[in-house]
């Protein structure tokens, strides 16, 4: 039995390349599958919380949800995806998104937004992981937030948002 759950577990997970996140409980002999629809990528108010769901996706799975195709493209040291539409660039590990940059000024993050003094990121998230000069670091419910700010004017530029911070 415990094959035949991992087997139609491993099948959903890579098969599954629809706008649904897949839960999956194993109890005694009997499997549950649970969906959870994503964030809604037309709504202004909540993008976010999709931004944080595409953490850990694959690049498919990304397109599918955001529903464009992306661009890939290079900086300095990594290659990249950009999603115009929707105004994210995104990185891949393995093949799975976990790190997103926006520099939209239109996304509400808690009742802040890029544009915004850096203090106002610091009363919606609380106290910092770390700071170092034009970004400062918090961890939010499990997801890493890193907002890059002029260090003079202390304006917000862009806030990337990550599955692990990343160390100097």
């Amino acid at each position: 039995m415990k094959i035949l759950t991992f087997l139609v577990l491993s099948f959903v997970f890579f098969h599954n390349l629809q706008a649904n996140n897949i839960e999956a409980f194993s109890s005694n002999k009997n499997l549950i599958l649970s969906y959870q629809n994503y964030p809604d990528s037309s709504s202004l108010d909540n993008r976010f919380d999709l931004y944080i769901s595409l953490l850990f996706k694959y690049d498919i799975q990304v397109d599918s949800i955001l529903g464009e195709e992306s661009v890939k493209g290079y900086d300095k040291y990594d290659e990249f995806f950009d999603y115009r539409k929707n105004k994210i660039r995104v990185w891949l590990d393995r093949g799975a998104v976990y790190k997103i940059l926006t520099k939209d000024k239109t996304v509400d993050f808690l009742g802040t937004h890029i544009g915004n003094n850096v203090q106002s990121f610091r009363k919606v998230f609380g106290k910092s992981r770390r700071e170092e000069k034009g970004a400062v670091h918090f961890n939010f419910d499990g997801t890493y937030i890193v907002v890059k700010y002029n260090p003079k004017t202390k304006i917000t530029l862009g806030v990337f948002i990550m599955n692990e911070d990343y160390e100097k």
